[in-house]
């Protein structure tokens, strides 16, 4: 189930899935706009934007998760953004 939540709060409320990136792809995420960045999170089909757990924990959308961190930590994408997140299996 969707819901939305704000961009700065999502660090400290989810723990990442996967101990490993992979540059190979992480580079595609790098080089997004804002727009199109936020338009794969908030505009992704149910379960390509960022998925987790009802537990907390992020099954999907990793790449997208740690470009947002950064943007948000550097000042590109303001806090209060909000950005959807797809829970397994509902809240």
């Amino acid at each position: 189930m969707p819901r939305n939540e704000k961009a700065g709060d999502l660090g400290g409320k989810y723990t990442e899935g996967q101990s490993t990136r992979d540059p190979a792809s992480q580079w595609y995420h790098e080089e997004l706009s804002n727009k199109d960045l936020l338009d794969g999170m908030n505009n992704a089909a149910e379960g390509e934007g960022i998925l987790v757990s009802r537990g907390g924990t992020i099954l999907g959308g990793h790449h997208r998760w740690d470009e947002l961190q950064t943007r948000i930590k550097d000042g590109r994408i303001d806090p209060d953004t909000p950005i959807r997140i797809d829970v397994l299996g509902g809240e």
